[in-house]
């Protein structure tokens, strides 16, 4: 795996790109002790995808290694209400 040099800021790239989005997909490969999700502050990311007014679909990925692609979903789904009802 090579590994990326120079990463474009994820949540400046979500920022400008909610304008145009007809979806929305919450992508995980790990998780903490506390079921967050290491790579991603989802909650600062829901944060912008709420303030840019989005109301459509949020889909879920996992592409981690730990654990099953099936629990991976789970997890994240889990993570996605918690931070979603902590922002309502």
């Amino acid at each position: 795996m090579v590994k990326c040099i120079e990463e474009y800021d994820r949540y400046k790239g979500v920022s400008e790109l909610m304008p145009f989005a007809k979806g929305v997909s919450a992508k995980a490969h790990d998780f903490d002790a506390q079921g967050n999700c290491v790579e991603t502050d989802y909650t600062k990311m829901l944060q912008i995808v709420k303030d840019a007014g989005f109301r459509g679909y949020m889909g879920i990925e996992f592409e981690g290694g730990a654990i099953s692609e099936e629990e991976g979903i789970r997890k994240t789904k889990v993570l996605l209400e918690k931070v979603g009802a902590a922002l309502n």
